[in-house]
């Protein structure tokens, strides 16, 4: 069995610094209640890792980030780094909670991009996917941001009007693959004309590129990450696409690796930007293992 570990692989430097954040927090205040509003990136070993310094977590699919920071009693809260509509910070000053802002650095660009466009007049388009923090979070610079759901167009009842320049700014974890489509959707049906501020984090394209462009095609190909990762659920979308006739897999870790998954001739074991290293360093060691056993 070969096994090609795709590089790059390992965190991005908004994941970076968003932990280095909230580990130097529980330096500074060693006796402080540190909570963590949302999940500071989207994986469950990076929290896990981080509760071990008691640094929890508030997150429920079911309840908006307003209502989850009126959960927080005291101590410090720390915003993730998907980015969070400037209203929770008066919020958590109000409830007498220090703040620590872990946003991306990519993410903070992005929103001041769009503020400087619509600034200067022009109509701004948000491509994302319904629901992820970081949409909600850049929606919430302004009502009169045009949003794009990747998977059902835009949730508006207007459409940007023709006769004024518009933008279009984007999630900066989407797949290239699937950005290029929806570009091409709206130059053929939609009535007006754009430019694009493509925002895709190098980290994430690097890694969806090197995918691409596989010097081999693999029997099947394991994508590591989150469940709850779109950097790498975007991973996972282009190797279906791009790679009609390898199997595909995504996995958290070693423990969903199942038999059967090791049998191939050939893997290309691919990570996520929020994915620590020593979970992909520990599947390809394992897969190796696999591979001596059977020469």
């Amino acid at each position: 069995m070969k096994v090609d570990l795709v590089q790059p692989y390992g965190y991005c430097q908004g994941v970076i610094q968003a932990i280095e954040k909230a580990k130097m927090a529980r330096q500074q205040y060693p006796s402080t209640p540190i909570t963590i509003l949302g999940m500071l990136v989207h994986n469950e070993h990076v929290l896990n890792d981080l509760k071990s310094l008691q640094i929890e977590s508030v997150y429920d699919e079911n309840k908006d980030l307003s209502t989850l920071l009126k959960e927080i009693p005291q101590g410090i809260v720390i915003f993730t780094a998907h980015g969070h509509d400037a209203r929770l910070e008066e919020q958590a000053k109000n409830q007498g909670l220090q703040i620590i802002d872990a946003t991306c650095p990519r993410v903070k660009a992005n929103h001041l991009a769009i503020l400087r466009a619509l600034k200067e007049g022009k109509q701004a388009i948000f491509i994302g996917k319904k629901g992820h923090p970081e949409t909600i979070a850049t929606l919430s610079l302004s009502s009169s941001i045009f949003f794009y759901d990747i998977h059902d167009g835009f949730l508006s009842s207007t459409i940007p009007n023709n006769n004024t320049p518009t933008v279009i700014f984007n999630q900066t974890t989407l797949s290239i693959l699937e950005l290029q489509k929806i570009y091409e959707k709206l130059r053929k049906n939609e009535c007006f004309s754009f430019m694009i501020q493509d925002e895709i984090c190098a980290a994430t394209r690097l890694r969806q590129e090197a995918l691409l462009h596989l010097k081999e095609i693999p029997e099947a190909i394991l994508i590591v990450g989150d469940p709850r990762s779109n950097n790498t659920e975007a991973l996972r979308k282009i190797a279906l696409e791009h790679y009609p006739k390898t199997i595909v897999y995504k996995i958290c870790d070693v423990s969903d690796l199942e038999p059967h998954m090791t049998q191939f001739s050939s893997i290309a074991l691919v990570s996520g930007a929020s994915t620590p290293n020593e979970i992909t360093e520990a599947i390809y060691h394992y897969l190796m293992q696999k591979a001596e056993k059977k020469s």
